[in-house]
């Protein structure tokens, strides 16, 4: 039974003999771990989008003339126990005609001698709640709280939106396994055209005696360390990549890379399409072996 170590230093003695098929294995492996990344941060974007439209959905409660201050914080206890409620905030007459004057520049007390606003509270729901169906169980349910005079919500304009990122995150996911696919594609081209190259090699090497273990192995695990070298260097370029444009594109950090799975991915992304990259095209190498002793 041989040992590990010769088939270790088989894969380095390849990487010296034939040093232009690695350089092109080790710059292709790069542009598919690249991307991977890409798709990851495709769905990641696609995430962060679905979380910002649903943090900004809110259900204005508007309260009924004459209640007491025991009365409205009675009803904010019972309201904020609720399971939908993330939080709340309440409004009164007073802020709501700032806020209306600040939104829309116009004064009404120019036209009418009165408030004519109600006081409210404005509802943040969780996100898991954040559907067109539990929107509408949401409202029903606090429109059915004594002291509620209406329930309002953007329920059109969050039902287009939610709408459009779902059949958005269907063409994300799809665009994502075509990017992996492609990424195992290239890698796998590349063994093959390096492969062939050697073909007079191998073909000599088990005609001499050598055993197909000797002469697969390297191969597999010289696909995983130029992965892994691939994968380094793929995860500094992103770094470099994501400081510039936040530094000087100003583009909003999104945390990307303190995200521990995204890092991880990296990493192991190389060695992984490496390694199945090498697997398949070493299966060429067995059928073309046999054809020729058999």
């Amino acid at each position: 039974m041989s040992s590990p170590y010769i088939y270790i230093q088989e894969s380095f003695r390849s990487f010296g003999r034939a040093k232009l098929s690695f350089v092109m294995s080790l710059f292709m492996t790069c542009i598919s771990v690249l991307l991977v990344l890409a798709s990851l941060i495709l769905i990641k974007l696609s995430g962060i989008l679905e979380m910002r439209i649903k943090d900004k959905v809110t259900l204005n409660v508007f309260l009924a003339d004459g209640l007491s201050e025991d009365d409205i914080s009675l009803l904010k206890e019972r309201i904020g126990k609720l399971d939908y409620v993330k939080s709340s905030r309440y409004v009164s007459r007073e802020a709501a005609e700032k806020e209306f004057l600040k939104e829309t520049g116009e004064d009404f007390r120019e036209v009418l001698e009165y408030n004519p606003l109600p006081s409210s509270f404005v509802l943040s729901l969780k996100d898991e709640y954040v559907t067109p169906d539990s929107l509408r169980r949401a409202s029903a349910g606090i429109s059915a709280l004594p002291g509620i005079d209406e329930v309002v919500s953007q329920s059109q304009s969050v039902y287009e939106a939610l709408n459009s990122l779902r059949a958005m995150k269907k063409y994300v996911f799809s665009a994502a396994a075509v990017l992996v696919l492609i990424s195992l594609y290239i890698v796998y081209s590349t063994n093959r055209l390096v492969i062939n190259g050697k073909s007079l090699q191998l073909e000599t090497m088990k005609l001499v005696g050598a055993r197909l273990s000797l002469i697969r192995l390297p191969i597999v695990m010289n696909g995983i360390m130029i992965g892994l070298a691939a994968s380094c260097i793929s995860f500094g370029l992103f770094r470099l990549v994501n400081w510039w444009l936040i530094k000087y594109a100003a583009l909003p950090d999104f945390g990307f890379v303190n995200d521990p799975f995204v890092n991880i991915t990296i990493i192991l992304s190389g060695p992984m399409i490496g390694l199945v990259a090498g697997v398949l095209a070493v299966q060429k190498i067995t059928l073309k072996v046999q054809k020729i002793l058999f």
